[in-house]
């Protein structure tokens, strides 16, 4: 989900949360939100790849900027 979908999701109020955890592949964080349904969708890019972030501060300001104010780290 790009990062647009994810504000508007954000706006209407319906996510549960925002989610930051380590990548699998590479060295960095994914960001992510759990709608209210319990479902979870990945940050991408335009291409379709999850977005990935070297810094879990800069994740977590990303999350932050879009409004969410509940962040959970899985780690």
């Amino acid at each position: 989900m790009q990062l647009q979908q994810m504000r508007e999701m954000v706006a209407c109020h319906q996510i549960r949360e925002g989610i930051l955890k380590p990548a699998t592949e590479g060295n960095g964080w994914l960001v992510g939100i759990e709608d209210r349904d319990g479902v979870q969708h990945a940050l991408t890019d335009h291409g379709g790849h999850e977005k990935l972030y070297h810094s879990i501060d800069i994740a977590t300001e990303t999350l932050r900027d879009m409004g969410v104010d509940a962040i959970k780290v899985v780690e």
